[in-house]
């Protein structure tokens, strides 16, 4: 899909996330989402998944409930982070976890042509834990949570493509 088709989506999901979400959380993750979003497009075409949640713990009482969350979850049934940055000359993780460390580095992408990519995992790892958020990424038999500055690596099940959830305070603070 061209950046185009990209754009259209990730308008679609701003279009659901802006009314309940503020400017603050969305600044957080707009670079992120457009980059993962990219990344699902180029891996899975037609088989990504993009979805976005608002949870409300108080069901929309007065004053708002510090429990209250955004979810986002994209999703891809591509060949995975570990393959797609194996596919480039300067990258090759001997495994899932190695993997999803290194595409949370800055600037690291399997994209050779593309000197605007690789920023988005990073940052948005960045971002989403400032405001008192979780990052999760898994991929193949890796599976990596960030939240309060701690990482808790784990080996699971394999999974054919990525899968990132980002979960954020919607009244960070």
């Amino acid at each position: 899909m061209d950046s185009g088709g990209e754009q259209a989506i990730v308008a679609m999901l701003w279009e659901q996330l802006q009314d309940q979400v503020g400017p603050q959380i969305l600044d957080a993750i707009g670079e992120g989402v457009w980059e993962m979003v990219a990344n699902a497009l180029e891996h899975s075409g037609a088989d990504a998944c993009v979805m976005a949640q608002v949870y409300r713990a108080d069901k929309g009482g007065t004053p708002p409930d510090h429990n209250d969350r955004v979810q986002v979850v994209i999703g891809d049934v591509g060949r995975g982070i570990r393959d797609s940055l194996a596919s480039s000359p300067a990258h090759d993780p001997e495994t899932d976890l190695e993997a999803i460390d290194l595409a949370l580095e800055y600037l690291v992408t399997s994209v050779h042509d593309d000197p605007g990519r690789g920023q988005g995992l990073s940052t948005t790892l960045e971002q989403v834990t400032s405001l008192g958020g979780q990052m999760i990424v898994r991929t193949g038999t890796g599976k990596l949570s960030v939240k309060d500055g701690r990482r808790h690596a784990e080996t699971v099940a394999p999974l054919a493509g990525t899968v990132v959830a980002l979960s954020l305070p919607l009244y960070p603070g």
